[in-house]
């Protein structure tokens, strides 16, 4: 039987922590952040985006720009299928709730999840929100690593969101 309790108390990827080390506590204010050298996010094995409020996402990762990408179903006309990249995150109050989390105390909130638009429809998403924080220590921006949930378990994000923010089911 697998040892479960190394999988709970995993580390985080070296990668990943050089990359948010890299940008935390480096820069003054979101201008400057925005100026970053971003090598080391380029080079992740997942999907990284960062942002400064919900409706702000000012940097995705290489990996994060191939949803983007993907080809659209096959039964769509070609004409349909050359609109501009989308990506933004959906509104919730409880993914927000996790943003303020993040920035209230200032650290890594494991087991976080993104529902992400994106030109071709939506896509949950999975892993950590961590803040990235100014020279002075103030939160300027938060970064969510992480990736694509697959099959059910995208149904089964979607399912227990709607219980979430629909507090009731509708009548036949």
């Amino acid at each position: 039987m697998p040892n479960y309790d190394k999988l709970l108390k995993a580390e985080m990827p070296t990668a990943l922590e050089s990359a948010i080390q890299s940008v935390d506590f480096q820069y003054e204010n979101i201008s400057d952040l925005m100026q970053a050298n971003v090598h080391l996010f380029e080079e992740l094995d997942c999907i990284a985006f960062a942002y400064q409020n919900r409706d702000d996402i000012f940097y995705v990762n290489r990996e994060g720009r191939k949803l983007l990408n993907i080809e659209t179903r096959i039964y769509e006309p070609e004409s349909e299928i050359q609109s501009a990249p989308i990506f933004w995150l959906e509104e919730s109050i409880k993914l927000a709730a996790d943003d303020y989390e993040v920035i209230s105390n200032g650290t890594i909130k494991e087991n976080a999840c993104e529902l992400v638009t994106v030109s071709w429809g939506k896509t949950w998403v999975s892993g950590i929100k961590a803040p990235i924080r100014s020279t002075t220590g103030q939160p300027i921006a938060i970064l969510f690593a992480g990736a694509e949930r697959k099959g059910s378990k995208q149904l089964q994000t979607a399912g227990s969101n709607y219980k979430v923010t629909h507090n009731e089911f509708g009548s036949n």
